[in-house]
């Protein structure tokens, strides 16, 4: 990829996932999680007295549908530049599927 982009790990996927800085990287991240089921992991930690004293870690598992290049583009034109600051430029609620 040619423009810049800023990395997250994805173990589930074997390759790690941007948070993309344009509409070319937003297409290749959600042609590549296309069909196939990856991993969004969500982490809270307490701290006292400058001590870690308690965390927890849930895993959720999802599969992103198929979907046309056609159905790709008009989410793109409408989520917009929002989808930049999104790990694998998707957001969970919002647009719905259309296609």
């Amino acid at each position: 990829m040619s423009s810049p982009s800023r990395w997250a790990a994805s173990p589930s996927l074997g390759v790690s996932i941007i948070f993309p800085l344009s509409d070319s990287t937003c297409r290749d991240s959600l042609f590549a999680l296309r069909g196939k089921t990856h991993q969004l992991h969500s982490a809270v930690a307490l701290a006292e007295g400058g001590q870690v004293t308690w965390t927890h870690i849930e895993t959720a598992h999802l599969t992103m549908r198929q979907f046309s290049p056609e159905f790709l583009g008009r989410y793109l034109s409408a989520a917009g530049p929002q989808l930049y600051q999104s790990t694998g430029a998707y957001h969970l609620d919002g647009l719905g599927p259309d296609d």
